[in-house]
């Protein structure tokens, strides 16, 4: 810069000049009004923040209105001395539960361990878990895979935002995410921690559709959960992450793997000594539980027969002496933790099993048969078929014996018929081409499908499972999942209720012959709103025996679930009316006694009230 007299004075007037002062002033306003706007977004931008988080929990459930408790428990048949002969269970109550006395320290420490170690300290959301599981989303690309979720959270979701596997976008599992921590620290306020952690530890699944830890406990040391070690306990909370990629019987490694983390955080934590860790880990745990399910798989249930014929009966007298609906009935028999005293004498029953497998008390000679069946694909395409009847015919015509049958005295006479004569069979000649060729046609494999449908749907191990053994079911579920977008209320649909009304008829799964279209209509109705659950089981069995048009026939019928508030005010009007004593025990502090009157509401309305109106107007008017 050249600091001359004529610069500087050049230099100066720049400065001053009208232009230059314009500039810098338009400068100045233009930063200023950018500031404002920029603090004006970031106002706006935090209230409507605030707006959406407060309209998530306004819209959440109601903390006095909701029951944490796990639902649906098996039911136990004793015989005359008081023994378990046999559990009756469904999809979803395959449980058995106990209270936090008798299940063992270490097995409350190891969830505890490795599902939330703060559980002790929080109240209800571990601020700490959610920082670091964002810190560890964002350095992994945005992609938040480690959960931050409490054991409390986990509790709501199992238990109250039960539809929480069909969310189908972010903004979905974020409001539930959102109302789940909410109501967490409302439910850590209401209850103690050992009530939470016990309806934690009698509700999570534990594989193959064995839910609680008393169940798992049968199921993989066939014991009770009051006798269980460290090492079976440190197995069982293993399961939890991921209950097929753990279970400790089809997946040994996976589980062990998993195990000894589980001890190791205990030890870290304080909860075990290292003798104790040591211990366990040296525990040859997995050759047990491998005893213990072949055992329980290969022994039958000598009393099938007879506690067939019992749930008959008590299906009956829970319809015809107790008003239930079929529905009802088998919810409860089957779901509804219910212990039946028979008559049966297990000591009398193998005796009995005994002597009519004794082949020495039948007076007729044995006989002897064989099956046979054999397909040949000949060098021109064709095909030949031959079977038992096949077989059957040609030895009449060669003997020329019509009554010739296959039954034989002994298996030495059976012996020389073994043989079928194709004098015209032809070499076979089989080599890689033509093997990758047949591979190419060869449908879709049922483990093939069973692995698609829980990536494919987001359904459980156990769901796949059942839907993939039928063909025929299998393809109802897909078609009916392509039109509705439901997959797992189709799934429960398929699992619960059809599967029902199949025993009830004696019907097999390739036997269904309802369409995919009108079950998709039965979940749009129920998903609308327009009709209940219970109307939509009374309509189902419509469309399963006579394939009706759900919605044709919820129409012509005047099913639809009835909103209008003036009717049911009315009506509950005269269920107050006759029912003092619930009144009065509902105004005393027990909450059943509603439950009781919403049940007398919907019995006065056919069933076709909303129950959740219901509830709520039956709490306004007994203020």
């Amino acid at each position: 810069m050249n600091y001359g007299k004529k610069s500087t004075a050049r230099k100066e007037k720049e400065l001053t000049s009208k232009g230059t002062m314009v500039r810098k002033k338009f400068s100045v306003i233009f930063c200023k009004t950018l500031l404002i706007c920029f603090f004006l977004a970031a106002v706006v931008g935090i209230c409507a923040g605030i707006g959406i988080f407060k309209g998530i929990i306004d819209s959440a459930p109601d903390i006095d209105d909701i029951d944490a408790s796990p639902t649906g428990q098996l039911s136990t048949v004793l015989d005359d001395e008081g023994n378990e002969i046999a559990t009756l269970v469904t999809s979803g109550t395959n449980r058995d539960p106990v209270t936090i006395d008798k299940m063992p320290i270490n097995l409350q420490h190891a969830f505890v361990a490795i599902e939330d170690e703060r559980f002790y300290d929080h109240n209800g959301i571990d601020i700490k878990g959610i920082i670091r599981a964002g810190f560890k989303g964002i350095a992994s690309g945005f992609h938040f895979h480690q959960g931050a979720s409490t054991i409390t959270q986990q509790l709501l979701k199992n238990n109250v935002f039960t539809d929480w596997t069909s969310e189908d976008s972010m903004a979905d599992k974020f409001e539930r995410k959102i109302q789940e921590q909410y109501l967490a620290i409302q439910l850590e306020k209401r209850e103690s921690k050992n009530w939470i952690l016990e309806n934690y530890l009698n509700t999570i699944n534990l594989g193959q559709n064995t839910l609680g830890v008393q169940a798992a406990s049968k199921r993989y040391f066939n014991k009770d959960v009051s006798d269980l070690t460290l090492s079976e306990c440190a197995v069982i909370a293993a399961i939890t992450k991921s209950p097929t990629k753990y279970n400790p019987i089809t997946n040994p490694d996976n589980n062990a793997s998993r195990r000894k983390e589980v001890l190791d955080n205990m030890l870290d934590q304080g909860y075990i000594l290292q003798e104790e860790h040591d211990e366990a880990l040296e525990d040859n745990v997995y050759d047990r539980i491998q005893i213990v399910d072949n055992s329980t798989s290969s022994t039958a249930n000598i009393n099938s027969y007879f506690v067939d014929t019992l749930t008959d009966q008590v299906m009956d007298d829970l319809i015809n002496e107790l008003g239930y609906t079929e529905t009802q009935a088998f919810n409860a028999l089957y779901g509804g933790g219910l212990t039946i005293y028979s008559t049966q004498n297990t000591n009398l029953q193998q005796i009995c099993d005994d002597e009519v497998n004794n082949l020495d008390n039948y007076n007729g000679q044995v006989e002897y048969s064989f099956s046979y069946r054999l397909s040949i694909q000949k060098a021109d395409g064709t095909r030949q078929n031959y079977s038992e009847q096949t077989m059957l015919t040609y030895y009449r015509e060669k003997t020329g014996n019509n009554s010739y049958n296959i039954n034989f005295s002994s298996k030495e006479d059976a012996q020389d018929y073994r043989y079928f004569p194709e004098p015209d069979l032809v070499p076979i000649v089989i080599d890689d081409e033509w093997i990758e060729k047949i591979k190419a046609k060869q449908p879709e494999f049922r483990d093939e499908k069973l692995e698609r449908y829980k990536k494919e749907f987001d359904i459980p191990q156990y769901d796949a499972e059942i839907l993939t053994e039928s063909k025929h079911m299998a393809d109802i579920f897909e078609e009916t999942t392509a039109i509705c977008g439901k997959p797992k209320k189709v799934s429960n649909w398929l699992m619960v209720e059809t599967m029902r009304l199949l025993k009830e008829h004696g019907m097999e799964p390739e036997d269904i012959s309802f369409s995919p279209a009108n079950l998709a209509k039965l979940i749009g109705l129920t998903e609308a709103g327009t009709i209940n659950s219970s109307v939509a089981k009374e309509v189902f069995e419509q469309v399963f025996e006579k394939d009706v048009d759900p919605e044709s026939y919820v129409e012509e019928h005047g099913l639809k679930t009835v909103n209008d508030e003036g009717a049911l005010e009315e009506v509950l009007k005269e269920v107050i009316a006759k029912n003092p004593k619930a009144i009065a025990d509902y105004k005393g502090g027990k909450e059943k006694a509603l439950g009781a009157l919403v049940g007398q509401t919907m019995k006065a309305m056919k069933g076709k009230a909303n129950p959740g109106m219901v509830n709520q107007k039956l709490r306004e008017m007994l203020k």
